[in-house]
């Protein structure tokens, strides 16, 4: 064994040695150098025995000392070091960290990238914490392998959870904290699913990457969810729109009031168009009147471009003053593009029959994207 009681050791290249011991009270290296060649530090134990073990050990004594770290460096600047941040208080920490210059060290807090801490000396559990972003990514020739993040608990106690836990801080202290959210892109389109703390915590799925633009699907804290876009509408006859059947004439209802139109797929007329292909939910509940003892069927239908849905009933029998009201509603499949309007036919009588309106909203057209 060597020992070395100053502060730097010179080794040429090639040379072999034993165990090398060095004492000081201050910062301490050793030194390699080879302008023409790679430099290697190369520790070697040939024994084949059990437990001849080969090691790197950096150590400083007590919680009062510096911090044992090893450092990479380019040249005089940007350099990383890994070690325990013993000069931070934090002895049971080892933390990566980044530098523009030569000095980087456990103890340049501010620029900490990933840090393990509470650390179960039985076990070697600990909390990986991660200051910077984090890709998980196969690169090169590896065409068809799939990237996977796999939290795996091999545990089989009750209790013994897989998670992924993103939190951010509670706005307290600094800037208040961000959102914390997931991220899917692909080659096109971006997802962001998380919570939004600029909106009351609710918890949001949206079309965008950096958790922005619209918002797909929305929870809060309480549990109401809602679908700010998924299709939904519903349109009103504010005025009657007289002597439109009663001789079989079918009247195609024009509604003159929109009271919402979530996703513009309601023209504002007769029409709803389907944007997707799914099931449609829609309500028609009609108001006509001016009927006479004549009028003894009456149609009302919502008619869509795969099949209409129809229901007949003798108005005059049901009427009261001449006026009958009825709803129907049906779960319909439509193909994206499709339309559904609404419409009534009165027959055996003549030209009189109006369609009822007003504030009671008695003549009504309403639908939503189902499923």
């Amino acid at each position: 064994m060597a020992g070395f009681n100053n502060d730097v050791v010179f080794a040429q290249a090639g040379m072999r040695i034993g165990d090398i011991t060095i004492t000081t009270g201050e910062e301490a290296s050793i030194q390699f150098s080879d302008p023409g060649d790679d430099v290697a530090l190369l520790i070697n134990n040939t024994s084949n025995s059990g437990g001849s073990d080969a090691r790197n050990s950096i150590r400083v004594e007590g919680t009062n000392a510096g911090d044992p770290y090893q450092r990479f460096q380019v040249g005089a600047s940007d350099s990383f070091s890994i070690g325990i941040g013993n000069s931070l208080a934090l002895p049971d920490v080892l933390i990566f960290n980044y530098n523009d210059d030569g000095d980087c060290s456990p103890s340049n807090n501010t620029n900490q990238i990933m840090r393990f801490s509470g650390v179960d000396p039985i076990t070697g559990r600990s909390s990986v914490t991660i200051r910077s972003s984090l890709a998980v990514a196969s690169e090169g020739v590896m065409n068809g392998v799939a990237v996977d993040i796999n939290p795996q608990n091999v545990e089989t106690d009750a209790g013994s959870d897989a998670r992924i836990n993103i939190q951010v801080s509670n706005g307290v202290l600094g800037g208040g904290g961000g959102n914390a959210y997931l991220t899917w892109t692909g080659p096109a389109d971006s997802y962001s699913l998380g919570v939004d703390k600029t909106d009351g915590n609710n918890w949001k799925l949206n079309d965008n990457g950096i958790f922005s633009g619209n918002t797909i699907i929305q929870s809060t804290p309480s549990g109401e969810v809602t679908f700010p876009l998924t299709p939904c509408f519903l349109a009103r006859r504010d005025t009657p729109d007289n002597n439109v059947t009663g001789d079989g004439t079918t009247y195609t209802v024009v509604y003159d009031q929109e009271v919402f139109d979530q996703g513009g797929d309601f023209d504002g007329i007769s029409t709803f168009t389907a944007p997707v292909t799914g099931r449609y939910l829609f309500i028609f509940g009609c108001s006509i009147g001016g009927l006479t003892s004549s009028h003894t069927e009456e149609r009302i239908r919502l008619n869509t471009s795969n099949r209409s849905f129809e229901i007949t009933i003798n108005p005059f029998a049901l009427s009261s003053g001449g006026n009958v009201g009825q709803v129907t509603s049906i779960l319909a499949d439509m193909d994206a593009a499709d339309t559904c309007q609404t419409r009534v036919a009165v027959s055996n009588g003549t030209l009189v029959v109006d369609i009822r309106s007003g504030s009671s909203n008695f003549t009504y057209f309403s639908g939503k994207l189902e499923a």
